[in-house]
């Protein structure tokens, strides 16, 4: 392993995707890192509600071998290259269970991915796990644990993706509140109305967005500003059509 892949959880998102490109760690690396990262730190803090194992490897492998097809031009448009991103689990993920946060949809298995997720697995991002939620995004909180103070909450409805980045666990998330990144002391990042694609998250949830529009919005959270800016960028394409 690469020196910058064992001291991943120190790295942002520019600083992965510059050290892939130029060759100094793979996307197979970042995935185990942030693999055994999850593993050490979460137990405590139950922010996950499904990791990837072996799926974040092999989807790492498949942008390794991109990687060496692509010109450094072509290589460049990847903005999120190899960056581990943690979904919130009120958006649909094709390859793994989406569950939001409720035991009514336990072991639920959509059958595409959100428009969010397609356009970040486009940027080359490495979904490394579902991060908990309330349920629906409202109310029954989760048991996720505040990092800075296990006894308190991180607040919600994103738990999971704040207790998630400020552990130090994915480079970035796709959630959908701020406040709980407060509670952590990071700064989420609230974006213009209308600027990211909504489908597909939960029915339940939707609606319920619609009623609270004030707060209806997808925010990107990350440590740094660039990482924030990225996230930004590479998710407010045109939604994909769902089939």
């Amino acid at each position: 392993m690469s020196n910058a892949a064992a001291s991943y959880t120190q790295l942002g998102a520019a600083d992965i995707t510059r050290l892939i490109r130029e060759r100094q760690m793979s996307c197979v690396e970042v995935a185990g890192a942030a693999n055994r990262a999850i593993t050490k730190l979460d137990g405590p803090i139950h922010s996950f509600a499904t990791a990837p194992g072996d799926d974040a490897i092999e989807r790492a492998a498949e942008l390794d071998r991109l990687l060496y097809k692509l010109s450094p031009e072509a290589a460049a448009n990847l903005l999120l290259l190899g960056v581990p991103i943690g979904v919130k689990d009120v958006f649909d993920t094709g390859d793994f269970p989406t569950e939001y946060g409720s035991p009514i949809y336990r072991g639920h298995h959509p059958r595409a991915d959100a428009a969010l997720v397609h356009l970040l697995r486009a940027a080359g991002a490495l979904i490394v796990g579902k991060t908990k939620t309330s349920e629906f995004a409202w109310k029954h909180p989760s048991d996720t644990r505040n990092p800075l103070d296990l006894e308190r909450t991180p607040g919600g409805s994103s738990s999971g993706s704040a207790a998630a980045v400020a552990a130090g666990r994915p480079t970035a998330e796709c959630s959908a509140s701020s406040p709980p990144s407060a509670c952590c002391r990071w700064r989420g990042c609230c974006r213009r109305r209308r600027r990211l694609t909504r489908p597909a998250c939960s029915p339940a949830a939707s609606t319920i967005w619609s009623w609270r529009s004030p707060r209806s919005r997808r925010r990107p959270q990350a440590w740094g500003a660039r990482e924030r800016a990225a996230r930004l960028t590479a998710s407010r394409h045109p939604a994909p059509p769902r089939r």
